[in-house]
């Protein structure tokens, strides 16, 4: 377990002790520290590994990460807002399925499910669901895969 995933995991101890102080400190250290961004409410199972200790990832708060997942440095996981009368509502963070490897600078945006044992390219942006056992390496292979082509 790398450090920053100790951090992480000390900060869940603190909130659900209720130590609020605590929790924030620890967060606010691997903002410092790693540039890390993330949230306890966010769903992470303990087997997901941040490589390079999750430097420049930024993490949803109601993002949900699965058994066994590997995620590179400046991976953006991140929740979409829609404006529905004025007002931002926020519709959803995705969900990543178990086995998944996610390199680094890949965005995956809105609610959306990364299917199970799914591999996420360097530098893509994906906006759509992914099904499983796929390979993610520009935004042409996620039309083709969801056409069946």
């Amino acid at each position: 377990m790398r450090k920053s995933e100790k951090i992480y995991q000390m900060a869940l101890r603190m909130r659900r002790k209720k130590n609020k102080f605590a929790e924030k400190i620890l967060i606010m250290i691997l903002k410092v520290i790693f540039n890390f961004d993330i949230q306890t409410p966010a769903d992470i199972d303990t087997s997901v590994q941040f490589v390079h200790n999750g430097m420049g990832c930024v993490i949803h708060p109601k993002t949900i990460i699965k058994a066994n997942c590997f995620i590179y440095q400046n991976v953006t996981i991140g929740g979409n807002t829609k404006i529905i009368d004025g007002k931002k509502t926020n519709q959803g963070a995705p969900i990543i399925e178990e086995g998944c490897i996610i390199y680094s600078g890949a965005c995956i945006a809105g609610p959306i499910i990364i299917g199970k044992n799914s591999i996420i390219g360097a530098n893509v942006v994906v906006t759509q669901d992914i099904p499983d056992n796929s390979i993610v390496k520009n935004a042409s292979i996620i039309i083709k895969q969801k056409k069946g082509l």
